[in-house]
């Protein structure tokens, strides 16, 4: 007898994973229908999923939803997050996001503001898209860690033992309950996170049925309500779909055209305005610290941002390379906050300083000494997760804004709020710059030109006069 397609089944166990919240329940009752419709499952298994639905459905809200964030989100051996089971918090797990990311991507899915790759809901769907038997084998394969969540699950008394129950099922496998140690790392067989990881890639290159317009058609209980962990026609937040698809393309424009438009125009108005006239004390400590500390973290920040990971993932791990952006950007962001701190004392503080400042002046200080204490705040927020993972995450971002690359607002829109305050005044920093006195910066780069310009001739009004000086006879004048 030939095995019936998963898909359905696929996508009706990764929608019973999902957080129990309105949206769920509203699709609790075609949930029932598609079970009862789905032959792949075996009806045994099927009654029990019935019996899950039913609990969910007339079961009160908080309550199952308190008791799903017990069961999924406290504790390593009942996570959702295969990369928890595979290598815990190794520095490896936050590439492979960014791998699985990819993969998701090339078959046409995209994942939802805040989702992870490794999250079991998405793994399926992807899974639901392949053909039959590469879904299958699919399966087989992590059929170890969906085994290992099983025995957990069942351990626990947990309705939701019957959904893992059903994947192994759908996988040909059998549900045995196993000892499980809590919180350990399961390994075994798929010989870590690259084996993981080489499963998605190998699987999204099989020809499956991964187009993003057959996803949309299936993701769907009802029409017009999303149900899927993948984006393909999610409606994206307004203020993320702003602040980091479309803003980062203003101020970049703004900033190369103004820039353009000022030179062209006002060349005398470039130029650093240089207060050392009114008063050079604190100047030279307080511009000295600023310049150094902001040059290094702009040109740290630059490479890091835009040198894709594939480039020195053969040199340094990510987490390696978290570890010391955050101590040499540390280090160099504390020069750069003295230094800003004590410019701007001094620029308010003098009153012929201030009476001769342009409110530009004050405004650029403030910016960049705001923008610093987000990027010192954002080091013990980083030190929450060394795996590299929002670091990677961030990088990506830049790289397809900087590559027209689509999906670069959905990247960022679940990661920490001083991240995303830290981007935007960063990007506002550039908006403001062809208006302010920032735009001598130009200059500087301009001065790499001088490498390569022609030697300069200089006549000196000693040329050609002998040693015994001007006044003896035949001396040139």
């Amino acid at each position: 007898m030939t095995p019936r397609d998963p898909a359905l089944g696929l996508r009706i166990l990764a929608r019973l994973l999902a957080y129990p919240d309105a949206g769920l329940r509203g699709d609790l009752a075609d949930l029932r229908a598609a079970l009862a419709a789905d032959e792949a499952i075996p009806a045994a298994r099927r009654a029990e999923l019935e019996a899950l639905v039913a609990t969910l459905a007339n079961g009160d809200p908080l309550d199952s939803e308190a008791e799903y964030v017990r069961t999924f989100d406290q504790g390593r051996a009942t996570s959702l997050h295969l990369f928890e089971h595979v290598h815990g918090d190794s520095r490896e797990r936050g590439p492979a996001m960014i791998d699985l990311a990819r993969t998701y991507e090339q078959a046409g899915l995209r994942l939802a503001p805040g989702e992870l790759p490794d999250y079991l809901p998405a793994v399926l769907e992807f899974a639901s898209t392949q053909p039959p038997r590469e879904a299958r084998a699919f399966l087989g394969e992590i059929a170890h860690l969906l085994n290992a969540l099983f025995s957990a699950l069942l351990q626990r008394g947990s309705a939701y033992a019957c959904v893992l129950g059903a994947l192994l099922e759908l996988a040909g496998e059998t549900a045995q309950a196993a000892p499980v140690a809590p919180d350990e790392p399961v390994e075994r067989e798929l010989g870590g996170t690259a084996g993981l990881r080489r499963l998605f890639l190998q699987r999204s290159g099989a020809g499956g049925r991964g187009a993003a317009g057959s996803l949309r058609r299936h993701r769907r209980f009802r029409p017009g309500k999303t149900w899927s962990g993948f984006s393909g026609s999610h409606s994206m937040n307004a203020l993320d779909t702003f602040l980091f698809g479309l803003y980062p393309y203003i101020c970049l424009s703004v900033f190369l055209l103004g820039s353009l438009i000022r030179f062209d125009r006002d060349q005398y108005t470039w130029k650093s305005d240089s207060s050392q006239l009114l008063r050079a004390g604190q100047l030279k400590l307080g511009s000295n610290l600023f310049h150094v500390g902001v040059l290094f973290l702009f040109g740290g920040h630059f490479a890091g941002m835009l040198t894709p990971h594939s480039l020195y993932s053969p040199f340094i791990d990510a987490g390696t390379k978290q570890v010391l952006a955050m101590a040499a950007g540390g280090i160099a962001g504390l020069l750069a906050f003295v230094g800003v701190t004590i410019l701007l004392f001094r620029r308010l503080g003098d009153p012929r300083i201030r009476a001769n400042s342009k409110t530009g002046d004050i405004a650029v200080l403030v910016l960049f000494w705001l923008q610093l204490v987000l990027g010192l705040a954002s080091i013990p927020a980083s030190a929450q997760h060394l795996d590299g993972g929002t670091m990677l995450v961030l990088a990506e971002w830049a790289q397809r804004i900087v590559t027209f690359r689509g999906g670069a607002a959905e990247l960022v829109a679940g990661v920490g709020w001083i991240f995303k305050a830290h981007l935007v005044l960063g990007m506002s920093i550039f908006l403001i710059f062809p208006f302010t006195r920032l735009a001598h910066v130009w200059s500087g780069f301009g001065t790499v030109a001088y490498l390569v310009r022609p030697y300069q001739v200089v006549r000196s009004r000693r040329l050609n006069v002998p040693a015994g000086g001007p006044g003896r006879p035949g001396a040139s004048v």
